[in-house]
């Protein structure tokens, strides 16, 4: 979404709520946005303190990943904001469904291999029956009404041929922390966790080679590894995996 897409947006939600649901809106925003920064740098202090672990990766990593080996959305109960940065065990890892089968990317597809309407995907009405049912109180994907459902999407189309003339380019971001969220498994899998549903989706269909990505929960697991690397405990030939690159 550019800048004339927001004062739009903006304005819309003083004609429907008022100068309240404006700062309503803008407080959750900016919120969002400095609630990421802040725990992933806190996240990261505890750690270091606890004396646990050596090869922490620094808070606020860009990973460059392929959308290709993305391959499942992560279902585990984990928050963005809070978590970013945290090593957790057990079998959260397991708790997830095919990306394929999510319906951002399934609407994608839709529109872009098989040419249909954004209407005709079924996405729009999915977003606005959201809407509907929260009687305006909630947004769906950041949208209150099916006119930003609308300006929504073809912002989405606006993306798509940006990204299929210069590829994947980090400074069409609204925000640095509108970048792809993943978690890392125990096994190193990458597990799309949220935040840049579409921008993943649209760099899938269009076979991009690398996108960049925030990690917010490693596996336990998957720290030892890391640790392992970081001493010189494994043989040559271990990293191929994007996040194991600091460690060289």
């Amino acid at each position: 979404m550019n800048i004339i897409d927001s004062a739009r947006k903006a304005w819309r939600r003083i004609l429907s709520d008022g100068l309240s649901g404006l700062s309503r809106n803008g407080y959750y925003y900016f919120r969002r946005r400095l609630q990421v920064p802040t725990n992933a740098v806190i996240n990261h202090a505890r750690l270091r303190l606890s004396q646990k672990y050596a090869a922490l990766a620094p808070p606020l990593k860009l990973l460059y990943v392929s959308p290709d080996l993305v391959r499942y959305k992560s279902r585990a109960d984990f928050n963005k904001r809070r978590d970013m940065g945290r090593i957790v065990g057990g079998d959260w890892d397991q708790n997830r469904q095919p990306f394929s089968d999510t319906i951002r990317f399934q609407a994608i597809e839709k529109r872009y291999c098989e040419g249909l309407s954004w209407e005709e995907t079924g996405i729009i009405d999915y977003h606005y029956k959201k809407i509907e049912e929260s009687n305006g109180k909630h947004s769906s994907d950041g949208c209150f009404s099916l006119e930003d459902v609308r300006a929504r999407y073809e912002s989405i189309d606006e993306m798509y041929e940006n990204m299929k003339t210069n590829g994947y380019d980090e400074k069409k971001t609204q925000n640095r922390f509108d970048h792809p969220y993943i978690h890392i498994g125990r096994d190193g899998e990458l597990l799309h966790a949220s935040v840049g549903n579409h921008r993943l989706s649209v760099a899938k269909v269009l076979g991009l080679e690398s996108i960049p990505a925030f990690v917010v929960v490693r596996h336990t697991d998957w720290q030892q590894r890391r640790e392992e690397i970081a001493s010189d405990e494994v043989v040559i030939g271990e990293f191929d995996h994007p996040d194991l690159l600091d460690l060289l």
